[in-house]
């Protein structure tokens, strides 16, 4: 068995911080547009770090790479290459 891939875990944990908030989300949507606030982002940030084993520091992080599955894929990629 496989282990699932970055994308599909980051998948995951956005819809798990966005139940209940949307019905449907596709990698490239603007997860601020649906209406996550900043105590949602702080839960996401966590999930991901304990989803990927990493420390995501505030120098790491900007709107931009945070703003949909596809970009937060992107930042986690980067950073697990770099390990």
């Amino acid at each position: 068995m496989t282990s699932p891939s970055p994308l599909d875990k980051v998948r995951a944990t956005v819809e798990k911080i966005l139940a209940g908030r949307v019905d449907r989300i596709d990698d490239h949507d603007d997860i601020f547009a649906m209406g996550i606030d900043s105590v949602a982002t702080m839960m996401l940030l966590s999930e991901l770090e304990l989803a990927f084993g990493i420390d995501l520091s505030d120098d790491q992080l900007s709107y931009d790479q945070l703003r949909s599955i596809a970009d937060i894929t992107r930042l986690i990629e980067g950073l697990l290459a770099g390990r």
